[in-house]
């Protein structure tokens, strides 16, 4: 759940047209059209002006992803592959529960995925609304099947930090927690603890708020 806070051109005769148009087409490497040469392509691993994929591919995808439900989609402009789409998929329960993943895909294909290894994690699985706040940071939203929690997808140059495995709060993973916001286009992450004393039913309850520092949140 998402709670927010209380120079002009002169025209050319026919003939100097024609002789610009043959001058433009001798230089080698120039491009009459303006589209991306192979060097704007490499960066991001493909040509930037293509379609993103409706469908994800799982070709260099996590195993569990191959067998996942398309639950979520969203749509973020990644350092270094340029546009990208995110998969958020869901296997089916079985005795063991379901699985959850994540894949992150560009016009070139798959370039990042991330599968939860820690139980029944279907229970909750999807984006923030929105996704993305002005850090550049991606949300999901996840539930073990108690509490939610929150996964933040901070991106680097080769694809996103690392991020905890386990359900519990680590890394990049924040259990017990919800966001807050957005508010001045940021999210916070309220983090709640109970002490289990003298048990977890009856114990004490407390909050925090944490900000992003750059980094990581605190």
């Amino acid at each position: 759940m998402t709670r927010r806070l209380s120079s002009p051109i002169r025209a050319l005769r026919p003939a100097s047209v024609a002789v610009f148009v043959a001058l433009a087409v001798g230089v080698t490497g120039c491009s009459v059209s303006g589209s991306a040469t192979s060097e704007d392509d490499a960066a991001g691993g493909g040509n930037a002006s293509a379609p993103l994929p409706a469908a994800p591919q799982f070709s260099g995808a996590a195993t569990v992803c191959s067998g996942g439900s398309v639950v979520g989609t969203t749509d973020i402009t990644h350092p270094s592959w340029g546009p990208t789409r995110i998969f958020a998929l869901t296997t089916a329960a079985g005795s063991g529960g379901g699985q959850a993943c994540l894949v992150a895909q560009n016009a070139a294909g798959v370039q990042w995925s991330h599968a939860e290894d820690s139980g029944p994690t279907t229970a909750k699985w999807r984006f923030a609304d929105p996704a993305t706040d002005n850090t550049g940071n991606t949300f999901v939203i996840y539930n073990p099947g108690r509490y939610d929690g929150v996964i933040v997808l901070v991106p680097t140059t080769d694809g996103f930090a690392p991020i905890e495995q386990s359900y519990q709060t680590g890394q990049n993973r924040y259990y017990y927690a919800e966001l807050v916001g957005p508010q001045d286009g940021r999210y916070a992450i309220e983090a709640s603890a109970n002490d289990c004393e003298p048990d977890c039913a009856s114990g004490r309850i407390t909050r925090r708020t944490l900000q992003w520092n750059g980094s990581t949140y605190s």
